[in-house]
């Protein structure tokens, strides 16, 4: 029974997020869709580290219209694209396994991040870094240790399972907890200062 009520979860789980709903995921709901698709999750690991660059994200964006330009219905359509920061100009990509990875599971972002230490992760978030309020997804540790808010270097303090980072002023947390092999739920409120 118990195992029917977690398939029947994960589907909710899926379909939800194949809607692309901007709800916050619990980490028990998380745990289930990262072990029962870790190997698709690693091999996209992968493919972000083999653009070879030091930080990267990749999402599905609508093209901008230039001053006075007219999209057609093609061009408003959601594509996938590269960037090397949030700013920064956006260059359009074919990867299928990305592509999957961001339209059926409903991030919003993925981002392989070089920290100053040289820990690698790949962060697969519902929300864009800078985004009011809670945000929460998972991550894919190389090292498979935990890591500290954003794939940054960072002063991760233990208690339990948990890992905590919390701004000087108590005014922005971060929690992080091992879900499997290297993935990592995360957790986060405020604007936290690495």
């Amino acid at each position: 029974m118990k195992r029917l009520f977690l398939i029947l979860f994960s589907l909710l789980f899926l379909f939800g997020c194949s809607a692309k709903t901007n709800t916050l995921h619990t980490a028990n709901s998380l745990a289930l869709v990262v072990e029962e698709n870790a190997s698709f999750f690693r091999s996209c690991a992968e493919e972000m580290a083999f653009f070879g660059e030091e930080r990267i994200y990749v999402a599905m964006e609508e093209k901008e219209a230039a001053d006075g330009e007219t999209l057609s219905e093609e061009e408003k359509k959601p594509r996938l694209v590269s960037y090397l920061k949030e700013s920064g100009d956006r260059e359009e990509i074919e990867n299928e396994l990305l592509e999957k990875a961001l339209n059926d599971f409903g991030f919003k972002i993925i981002f392989f991040q070089t920290a100053s230490d040289g820990r690698k992760c790949v962060i697969f978030s519902f929300a864009k870094e800078n985004e009011n309020g809670i945000q929460n997804g998972f991550y894919y540790s190389f090292d498979s240790l935990p890591c500290a808010w954003w794939g940054r270097k960072g002063d991760l303090k233990q208690e339990g399972n948990r890992y905590l980072q919390i701004q000087k002023s108590g005014s922005a947390w971060y929690y992080t907890v091992e879900i499997t092999n290297g993935f990592y739920y995360f957790e986060k409120s405020g604007d936290l200062v690495a």
